[in-house]
Parts: C-alpha cells; structure tokens; sequence
C-alpha cells in the first residue's frame, strides 16, 4: 500500500518552508495587542463613559437641597431649618401656622420634630449650648447683644 498524505487547506504538508526565527513570536505579540485594544475598546471605555457619567450627575446633585414636600406651603427644606426656632417659639404667627400644617401632614418633618423635642437625643443637645455668652457679658464690647 502507498501511504498518502491527506490534503491540507494550506496545500500539502512538504510544500510548507521555515519561518526566520522570531516571526511566530512576533505574529503573537501583535495578535495579543489587537485583543488588547479590542477589549478596551469593547469593555473599558464604555465602562469608564459610564462612571465619568455617572461622576457628572452625582457631582451635580445638592445633598443641602430642599426636600420636595407637598405638605403645606413651605417644603421640608425650609422646615428643617427651622425647627429649633418653631420649638422655642421665635416664629411669627402666620409661619407657625405653616409650619403646624405642614409637621401634621408630613412624616419626616414630624419625626425631626419629635427627635427635637425628646431632651435626650442628641439632635436636641446639639441645638441647645452650654456656652456662656461672652459678648452680652460685657457690656461695653462693640459688638451687638443678641
């Protein structure tokens, strides 16, 4: 029997001459920096556009914003504020009155309230200081007493 070497897609298998040392290697490097490039193309890039994104609009966003509140005429922002205020009774009538509508309606407002209210919390102790006034103990300083 004569043994027949299967054909090749290349052509047959002795047709095939040594590639110069180095060539395969370099055909490697050059194929691996391709998927390289591809993979940041397809996965980092969108990824770092997405985060840059997602920067811009966090960036953009107020934490000290007001609360949209539908309760009453003036929104949470404005309550919270003055909450100390409203608790002491340093508010005008007609801004009490706001500000009695709106506590009954709204949940979070009234929930600071009551935080303010309770001596032990520390939102209270915050709001009330132990500090003696210095300035309305001297009565001949230049600066106004509160």
């Amino acid at each position: 029997m004569n043994h027949q070497e299967p054909p090749t897609p290349f052509g047959r298998a002795d047709d095939w001459t040594r590639c110069a040392p180095g060539t395969l290697s370099q055909f490697v490097r050059r194929q691996r920096r391709e998927r390289r490039r591809k993979t940041v193309r397809r996965v980092v890039l969108p990824t770092l556009l997405v985060g840059c994104l997602g920067l811009g609009v966090w960036a953009q966003t107020d934490p000290n914003a007001p609360t949209p509140c539908p309760f009453g005429v003036m929104d949470c922002g404005e309550i919270q504020a003055q909450l100390p205020q409203y608790v002491r009774g340093d508010l005008e009538p007609e801004t009490q009155d706001a500000f009695q509508r709106h506590i009954e309606q709204c949940p979070a407002c009234s929930a600071k309230m009551r935080e303010l209210e309770n001596p032990q919390s520390p939102v209270a102790a915050a709001g009330t200081s132990t500090k003696p006034n210095v300035v309305a103990q001297h009565p001949g300083s230049r600066w106004p007493l509160s």
